[in-house]
């Protein structure tokens, strides 16, 4: 029997399938959440995630399929995405000059308006889902994997499989 399985069970989930499962429950569950707030905002999860892309790319905006590079979950249908967020005046579209393929696409006033009266609400939303004490977590030799500097935490969390949780009194 792999040590990774549970003892005493016939053909027993290895612990990877478990641990891939949790994730899934874990990502549904945070996710359920910030939909809802997007909702409360007349936006899917998409359309938001459009507006954050939008708005950090600039005055000088994206091509279409930048965006869609971009996207945390692959939309399948990106124009029609585009097109909502248009007639809603959140975004503007033009195709370019230069290259007529290319089609640019630029967060409006209205769109940077709405994305700035959620910034507030989103954050206070992580804040509460996140509310745990990361200091609990460190790596075997005892250091934490926040010090370091900005992206160890996350390069530490996924190139060290042994980083273990301490339950805290």
């Amino acid at each position: 029997m792999n040590s990774r399985t549970k003892p005493g069970f016939p053909g027993a989930t290895p612990l990877e399938d478990q641990i891939f499962v949790a994730l899934l429950k874990t990502s549904d569950s945070l996710a359920s959440q910030g939909d809802q707030l997007m909702k409360a905002n007349g936006l899917t999860s998409a359309q938001y995630n459009v507006l954050r892309i939008l708005r950090g790319a600039g005055p000088d905006g994206l091509p279409c399929n930048s965006i869609a590079e971009r996207m945390i979950s692959r939309d399948p249908d990106m124009t029609r995405l585009l097109d909502r967020m248009e007639k809603r005046e959140l975004i503007t579209r033009e195709r370019q000059k230069e290259d007529r393929r290319v089609v640019k696409a630029r967060i409006t006033d209205e769109g940077l308006k709405l994305l700035k009266k959620m910034d507030a609400p989103i954050r206070e939303l992580h804040k509460s889902q996140f509310a745990h004490d990361f200091r609990a977590l460190e790596n075997p030799d005892g250091t934490s994997f926040r010090t370091g500097g900005a992206g160890t935490e996350i390069g530490a969390f996924a190139s060290n499989t042994q980083i273990s949780a301490r339950t805290s009194s």
